[in-house]
């Protein structure tokens, strides 16, 4: 790191990182959802900590931030998310095509964003929530 700053990075016996240690002294730590690699528990040098909670197939369910908001995310029998409600109670919505790629997209305002993908599945325009439309070239 320049100026002779350093990190220092701790592990658990799976490899999964536990600990970050700057040149301060300051830590950030890491706990994980059974032997995986996904962070349950994110807990930063002041104290606050960031929570999240997956359900057996690792699918993300629930986090919750610094100041004690929810995010809770209702998925599909596939896994994917189809409805995240924000700590306001105001939901979002995601349609999926077969690839598990998002093809439509609701805002907690009800405006929609729609992505168009290429036949080998790569994406090729999206039309915003103002019926704006970028497409994308290869």
């Amino acid at each position: 790191m320049p100026d002779d700053n350093w990190l220092a990075l701790k592990y658990d016996h799976l490899s999964r990182l536990v600990e970050e240690t700057g040149p301060l002294g300051r830590k950030i730590t890491y706990k994980h959802h059974l032997a995986t690699t996904l962070v349950t528990q994110t807990t930063f040098p002041d104290g606050s900590t960031w929570k999240a909670r997956y359900d057996s197939r690792g699918n993300l369910l629930v986090e919750t931030d610094a100041l004690g908001n929810k995010t809770e995310y209702l998925n599909s029998e596939d896994g994917l998310p189809h409805t995240i409600i924000d700590a306001t109670y105001k939901s979002k919505y995601l349609w999926w095509n077969s690839l598990a790629q998002v093809v439509h997209f609701q805002d907690c305002s009800g405006k929609d964003t729609y992505y168009r993908y290429d036949d080998r599945g790569h994406l090729i325009a999206v039309t915003d929530a103002l019926n704006n439309t970028t497409t994308l070239e290869r």
